[in-house]
């Protein structure tokens, strides 16, 4: 670092010397070059500037002309020849003037005009436009109209007979000549340059409105013509005779005079352009001696800027060594970070793998031990999620990190994604007897678009980690509620998950959405994980335009609280009414109990609430209600338990409803048994309170609760398109063993052929594979949704090893129900065929 600082300015101070020494020798051919230009310079440097002045005039005339001969062509092509002649002579005169044509007129084969819009005109260049019209090609030419204005005037062929027999060969429309002189020449009026457009024969057809001081109704080259310039003019006249283009400086009235003169195509004009030659030769003699006063100041001005600029460079490359080397070190802490990484990786990864393959050596080995065999069993598909789990962490890690991770936004409900989320987390809880509770307040917007997938890894790595990082008997809570945003259209969702965990310090909290960074301190050593799950959620909030706020306390728990902005999907309300009932709710929660009472009021319920369940029994003595909601879990206690006291002491048989946000059904007998009437599971949103209320809506003790259906498989027959031999063999074990019937094909041709063959109803869903032989499960989804079969929209579930959001956006395009990410789980598949056939049912 010293050496190079030390060596840099020896560089830069040879660099500079250089430098001045070129500004030196610059500047003196400069001031050499500039004393030496002559009059044949000035002359060069007019010649160059008019020839250019001149081209962009021709080329601005060139472009005016093809916008008029557009608007004629696309008038001309507009007329039907099949109307009549007063049809179409009117036709004409409304078209021409939508397009702001003063006049149409009608050439005639015998080489007359008749007016259709505006005057009769009497050609000045009969001759050549009369012989272009008679040769289908289009001209341009100028006639005067009775007011003495001068006109433009196009031509285009066209072909109709009169009713007087008399055939129609070209249109002929016009404009005035003020028009084009105004778009040609309407430039600076203190502009020393005049043009004029004359005809061969010297007369004027359109001039620079500048020019008061010629007469233009006499010739130009009578006017212009004196005894200096006659020779020149009369070359001029040859040159104008054969098209061809002529410069030249001749003396004039005015002095000398620059003159450059260029024929205009599609007529028999000639643009002229002239330039007094004096006023430019002493404005180049100005400008000389004011270049000479400005290049000495400048001179000076710019060593010291320039002494400036490599000041500044000296001082800007010391601090680009220094960022250089600071960025090295961090590229270097980075490459320290992933190999550390791989290597915590490679153990995570290999951990699993031992326990597969050695269970899977003991299982072999103690075929006839049913219960060795399940043990194995049972730790072979623990180690099998655990590794799978670290293998999406990886694969969601590198798609965000190369930019690929896309959000697929679709109508969600968030009832759905609890429900969802509650179900997968719900045996790890119980695994760890832990207290759980979710708690909605403040939410009126259910439905929502946002991508269910990546919206659901977001809360489930939080929630997850909530889990593995609280010991037993601890204590896990979500919070769920809405808050006005800046867009009408849009709703804050606040999602807040707290524990009573080990927690972390402050040190790793600055750290914790890092990729490639792992808590290393003694308490989580031993805790499974990539440590990638935080790095992918902050990603995925982030594209959503969220944020999230991370507080923790070292022993006493974390707070994760995610504010997201989505946007509000068309409303789908349903009419929540019910009874007026007076209803108990019975939860140690205060905020609950609260949020609850406030829901139920929304449908005409009133509620009373009470905290302790030393309380439930005096409160349900003291007043009159309808229907009692009973948490499962109180402080004390279990609602089971209260639902047997309430029996025994309350002779009234009311309803008594069982919220929890665990999965009942290992307890379920023993609720019923005790005398509860039903059960809603958490978080208890409105549609949810509904649907467990709505079926008590009848007389109390009138109707018992409907009890679930479960879903029977036997008789189901299911196609399965798979080219994958073992993956066949796995599906057709597990869901044999279901009730269901199944047949395979081993490719998607193979399936389309099968199913098109059967009976109509003969399947009742297909399980297809993404990538197979010959042809995708996609194009395969595809093409039968296109067969003209009354069970063309059979359910087809996408059972493939494509597992990113993207693939079952492709999937859902392609036509098919539902996307089920390989390894199979049997309890994913069941759910999912069960959802289809009730919606297909419905």
């Amino acid at each position: 670092m010293r050496k190079t600082t030390r060596v840099l300015p020896k560089k830069m101070v040879a660099s500079f010397i250089a430098f001045i020494v070129t500004i030196l020798i610059t500047f003196g051919l400069i001031f050499y070059f500039t004393n030496a230009i002559g009059q044949d310079t000035i002359y060069e440097i007019d010649d160059i500037y008019m020839r250019g002045l001149n081209e962009k005039s021709q080329q601005h005339f060139q472009t005016i002309v093809d916008l008029r001969m557009m608007q004629l062509k696309a008038m001309t092509d507009s007329l039907d020849t099949h109307l009549s002649e007063d049809e179409l002579v009117e036709e004409a005169a409304r078209t021409a003037q939508l397009r702001d044509f003063n006049l149409v007129q009608f050439y005639v084969s015998d080489g007359s005009l008749i007016p259709v819009y505006g005057p009769l005109l009497n050609l000045e260049e009969s001759h050549p436009f009369v012989n272009a019209l008679i040769s289908d090609k289009t001209q341009i030419a100028s006639s005067v109209d009775e007011s003495g204005n001068r006109i433009i005037l196009f031509s285009y062929p066209f072909d109709y007979v009169l009713n007087s027999g008399e055939k129609v060969t070209s249109i002929v429309v016009g404009f005035p000549a003020e028009e084009l002189a105004q778009s040609l020449f309407s430039g600076d009026e203190h502009s020393l340059v005049n043009s004029v457009i004359i005809r061969k024969n010297g007369t004027y057809v359109i001039r620079n409105s500048r020019d008061n001081g010629i007469d233009y109704t006499k010739s130009y080259f009578d006017q212009m013509t004196t005894d200096e310039n006659r020779d020149q003019m009369n070359e001029l006249m040859s040159k104008m005779a054969k098209d061809e283009t002529f410069s030249t400086i001749w003396n004039s009235k005015d002095g000398e005079t620059y003159i450059y003169a260029t024929p205009l195509a599609n007529s028999q004009w000639y643009l002229i352009t002239s330039l007094p030659f004096g006023p430019i030769s002493a404005n180049m003699n100005r400008m000389t001696r004011l270049t000479l006063l400005l290049m000495i100041g400048g001179y000076v001005v710019f060593l010291l800027a320039v002494l400036l600029v490599f000041w500044g460079y000296y001082t800007y490359s010391k601090a680009q060594i220094i960022e250089a080397q600071r960025l090295k070190e961090k590229a270097e802490k980075a490459s320290r970070a992933k190999s550390e990484f791989l290597s915590n990786m490679s153990h995570d990864i290999r951990t699993p793998m031992n326990a597969i393959i050695g269970m899977a050596h003991i299982g072999l080995s103690n075929c006839t031990d049913q219960n060795r065999v399940r043990h194995c069993l049972k730790q072979i598909q623990l180690s099998g999620n655990h590794l799978l789990g670290l293998i999406n962490d990886v694969l969601d890690m590198s798609k965000i990190e190369s930019g690929k991770m896309t959000l697929n936004y679709d109508v969600v409900s968030l009832k759905v994604l609890f429900d969802d989320l509650v179900a997968v987390i719900q045996p790890q809880i119980k695994a760890k007897n832990q207290k759980f509770d979710i708690i909605i307040h403040h939410l009126e917007t259910e439905y929502v678009y946002c991508d269910f997938v990546r919206m659901n890894q977001v809360l489930l790595n939080i929630l997850s980690n909530a889990v593995k990082f609280t010991p037993e008997n601890g204590s896990i809570r979500i919070e769920l509620y809405e808050r006005p945003s800046e867009n009408a259209q849009d709703t804050e969702v606040h999602i807040i998950v707290s524990d009573t965990g080990i927690g972390f310090d402050e040190k790793f909290k600055k750290v914790i959405f890092d990729s490639f960074v792992r808590d290393d301190s003694k308490r989580v050593t031993r805790t499974e994980g990539s440590g990638l799950g935080m790095a992918i959620t902050k990603h995925i909030v982030d594209a959503m335009d969220g944020q999230i706020v991370v507080d923790s306390q070292v022993g006493k728990g974390s707070t994760f609280h995610v504010i997201v902005d989505l946007k509000k999907a068309p409303d789908q309300k349903e009419v929540y009414e019910l009874p007026h009932w007076n209803m108990l709710i019975a939860d140690d929660d205060k905020l609950l109990c609260e949020t609850t009472q406030f829901t139920l009021a929304q449908m005409g319920i009133r509620a009373d609430y009470v905290t302790d369940e030393a309380q439930i029994l005096p409160a349900l003595k003291k007043g009159s209600y309808d229907i009692v909601l009973l948490d499962w879990i109180l402080a004390k206690g279990n609602g089971i338990e209260v639902a047997r006291q309430i029996r025994r002491e309350i002779a009234d048989p009311i309803p008594i409803l069982l919220i929890s946000a665990y999965d009942w059904s290992e307890f379920e007998q023993e609720a019923l048994e005790s005398g509860i009437s039903g059960f809603i599971q958490k978080p208890l949103f409105m549609s949810s309170l509904y649907a467990g209320l709505s079926g008590f809506a009848a007389p109390a003790g009138s109707q018992e609760p409907a009890e679930s259906e479960a879903p029977v498989w036997v008789g189901k027959r299911l196609l399965v398109a798979e080219d994958n031999e073992l993956n066949w063999e796995i599906a057709h074990d597990l869901l044999e063993e279901a009730g269901f019937m199944l047949e395979w094909a081993q490719d998607g041709v193979e399936a389309v052929s099968m199913f098109g063959h059967s009976p109509a109803g003969y399947y009742d869903a297909i399980l297809m594979d993404i990538r197979m032989p010959r042809q995708d499960g996609y194009e395969s989804a595809r093409q039968i949704r296109a067969m003209d079969r009354p069970d063309a929209d059979v359910p087809i579930l996408a059972m493939t090893a494509d597992a990113f959001s993207e693939d079952a956006r492709k999937a859902k395009e392609a036509g098919m129900d539902a996307h089920i990410p390989k390894p199979i789980d049997i309890d994913v598949v069941l759910s999912a065929l069960q959802a289809n056939f009730k919606k297909n049912k419905e």
